[in-house]
């Protein structure tokens, strides 16, 4: 059972919406509502500027619901570590700590039982969880890296997901080798980020 309402609820409507609910509705479930623009949606300009289909970024969203699930049911690992995960053309990235290798195995099994997962990158460290003042730095380095994604008029920041964990960027998207370098480049010299860590599929040029 899912101890954490808010999660339960948002998993609950995650998997519903395989059944038929619409994209927006999944959009909702991460504070945003679509905007309106002219008649047209942010979130479909957004669909529309992303590289992967609609189909494969309706997957991510709900297959990260879903190793939150996954990884809620196993009570001692969840209570003892901290976990994030983050999904990208059909990719799971697992980061944070976790007291013993046991279970950081645990962590990885428990997220392959829930399919179409196409590469788990299990990036969690042996160790105690971090502070609640580390977690807000990371949040602060995460916020910089997308603001200078986006400043960067020659890169489509839309194709790239940048998690922080423990001052090490993770870098995910469907980016071409001269959009990679870049979005690296720009990454790395952030203040505080002591690593840049590049999880990309490979994009032809539009």
């Amino acid at each position: 059972m899912l101890k954490n309402p808010l999660l339960k609820t948002a998993t609950q409507v995650a998997l519903l919406s395989l059944g038929g609910l619409t994209f927006s509705s999944l959009i909702l479930l991460q504070g945003c509502a679509p905007l309106i623009v002219g008649g047209v949606t942010a979130t479909s300009i957004a669909v529309a500027t992303d590289r992967r289909t609609t189909g494969t970024v309706l997957d991510d969203k709900a297959m990260e619901l879903k190793a939150l699930n996954a990884l809620n049911k196993q009570a001692d690992l969840w209570r003892h570590s901290h976990l994030s995960v983050a999904a990208y053309n059909s990719r799971i990235l697992l980061v944070g700590q976790t007291p013993n290798p046991d279970y950081k195995r645990q962590a990885e099994e428990a997220l392959m039982t829930i399919g179409r997962i196409r590469h788990l990158h299990n990036e969690l460290t042996i160790g105690k969880p971090l502070s609640l003042m580390d977690r807000s730095r990371d949040s602060w380095i995460t916020t910089q890296v997308k603001t200078s994604l986006i400043a960067e008029k020659n890169l489509r920041s839309r194709n790239i997901k940048v998690l922080t964990e423990n001052n090490i960027v993770y870098l995910m998207g469907l980016l071409t080798p001269e959009e990679e370098a870049t979005a690296v480049d720009i990454a790395s010299h952030i203040r505080g980020v002591e690593k840049v860590v590049k999880l990309f599929d490979r994009a032809t040029a539009d």
